[in-house]
């Protein structure tokens, strides 16, 4: 079967907190392992960026219903393509705060300017680059 990548920016509704952040992705690692989604999100500055990984009837359900949910607003579709294999195989759902991982800043700078994270201004080649280098990091560390 062919897999899919779908990657998507959003804007928070309500400032959410580590906790808060966390419980989110284990409901939603939970959900995508029946589903076989793997993926990342990424939260910063009360903004996603999240990369969804599966088939397409699946990655596109998960988006639909992602679509509705009341804690974010302003969802920006960043890339949907056919993808040779996944960059995060292992991860039902990975999870990053940025506001808690210096150790990712250098990335973050170096994709937003002034270290403003502000996933929505990326096109979609910029997307796909971010997340394969976040992907990257998480491999080395």
């Amino acid at each position: 079967m062919s897999n899919y990548q779908l990657i998507y920016a959003s804007k928070s509704t309500t400032k959410l907190d580590f906790k808060s952040v966390k419980e989110l992705v284990l409901k939603a690692a939970s959900k995508n392992k029946n589903m076989d989604i793997t993926g990342l999100l990424i939260y910063g500055a009360g903004k996603f960026i999240q990369i969804l990984e599966g088939s397409p009837k699946d990655i596109n359900k998960l988006y639909l219903k992602i679509a509705q949910d009341e804690r974010h607003k302003d969802l920006t579709l960043l890339n949907y393509a056919k993808v040779i294999g996944r960059q995060f195989p292992s991860w039902n759902m990975g999870c990053l705060l940025l506001d808690t991982q210096e150790d990712v800043r250098n990335l973050v700078l170096k994709y937003f300017e002034k270290g403003d994270f502000s996933p929505e201004n990326l096109d979609s080649k910029q997307a796909d680059l971010f997340l394969q280098e976040i992907s990257l990091f998480f491999r080395k560390n």
